[in-house]
């Protein structure tokens, strides 16, 4: 559990390699997907249209009309998300959501894609499935246009589908408060990435819950032998929310721990915050070793891009409490003391970035 060994500066280090690795064309850890943006929207104004967040653990959706060049959202709805095992699961699950007055819908779909540009439209193939998320075959699809046939085959009926990754659609939702140079974007909740403008017109999905040039602790190794992506994610694997509780439990099983074992990770940090002779130490040790290999990430990527940077921010794990910033910032302090990183949530980022998609 302990990574009180661990040499972040190192950490930090190998990640700014390969970074740079990765932008020279060289086979890294991070698969640095390259997207471009497209400024001409495919909403007309006045047009209502659908935005659909899937891939944390709530599930969104909301109506939006543009009015004069805004956004307006309505009848926005929120719920637990089903897990997706198969392509079945994913389908069936839309069938019900999709709202039957619109023919056009953006999704943030918080996995790993391939972009693909067509007559205006962006969309992604389905690389891997992440978080307990396997998707079946859906792998090496387009999403959109997967969506489009099934709604097509079911309803009879034609709707366009844009598709981005959500840090993708974070990243954009920042732009309607930052200029792209000061801007980067990290979802750091259920599962972690980040995303950053490489110049103007390009945008970066690191997916860097990938990096593997890190210790990984023994709780981790054991969460990705029995999990359904093994040597994958291991990054994501050590840091995440959809994993933290997870190493709590395995710890107290074989330390024999005097305390039950836990559903959340933000059941982890209840404990924390509470002072149970020894379980509580065990939590705050475990959300602080995730702060300060999420400070290593932030600070390679300042280094990379040699500015301080504004990060807008989405995830659980991130905003859960005071303590897990305190505890990124004291790092970022110690092993990147050049650049500051300046952290923000964006109100409605996961509807609005999606938005910006087509309109």
């Amino acid at each position: 559990m302990s990574h009180d060994n661990i040499n972040l500066k190192e950490v930090e280090e190998n990640f700014l390699k390969e970074l740079n690795d990765a932008k020279a064309g060289k086979k890294t850890s991070l698969p640095f997907i390259l997207h471009k943006v497209s400024t001409k929207p495919i909403v007309e104004e006045g047009e209502v249209f659908q935005v659909l967040v899937i891939g944390g653990t709530i599930f969104r959706k909301a109506l939006v009309k543009k009015e004069n060049g805004k956004l307006i959202i309505h009848d926005k709805e929120e719920k637990y998300q089903p897990p997706f095992h198969h392509k079945d699961d994913f389908e069936h699950f839309l069938e019900k959501e999709i709202s039957p007055n619109v023919s056009l819908i953006a999704l943030n779909f918080a996995y790993p894609l391939k972009p693909v540009f067509e007559n205006g439209k962006i969309d992604g193939i389905l690389v891997s499935g992440t978080k307990e998320n396997v998707f079946g075959d859906m792998i090496g699809k387009r999403v959109g246009r997967e969506i489009e046939k099934f709604i097509q085959k079911t309803q009879k009926r034609k709707i366009k589908v844009a598709v981005a990754n959500d840090t993708v659609c974070l990243l954009f939702a920042g732009l309607t408060k930052f200029s792209w140079d000061e801007l980067a974007a990290g979802v750091i909740g259920t599962g972690m990435n980040f995303a950053f403008f490489l110049n103007s017109d390009t945008v970066v999905n690191l997916e860097s819950g990938n990096f593997n040039k890190f210790p990984q602790t023994p709780e981790a190794r054991l969460i990705d032998t029995y999990s359904t992506n093994v040597g994958a994610g291991l990054f994501e694997k050590e840091v995440a929310g959809a994993y933290l509780y997870k190493h709590f439990n395995l710890i107290r099983e074989l330390k024999s721990v005097n305390h039950s074992s836990i559903d959340s990770t933000e059941e982890l940090d209840r404990i924390a915050q509470q002072r149970i002779p020894d379980v509580s130490a065990l939590a705050k040790a475990l959300l602080q070793n995730s702060a300060e290999l999420v400070a290593a990430q932030i600070g390679g990527l300042m280094l990379f891009k040699q500015s301080s940077l504004t990060f807008a921010i989405e995830g659980s794990l991130f905003w859960l409490s005071d303590a897990y910033r305190k505890n990124v910032q004291n790092c970022l302090k110690k092993i990147c003391p050049q650049y500051k990183a300046r952290f923000v949530r964006i109100e409605q980022s996961t509807i609005l970035g999606a938005a910006k998609l087509i309109a």
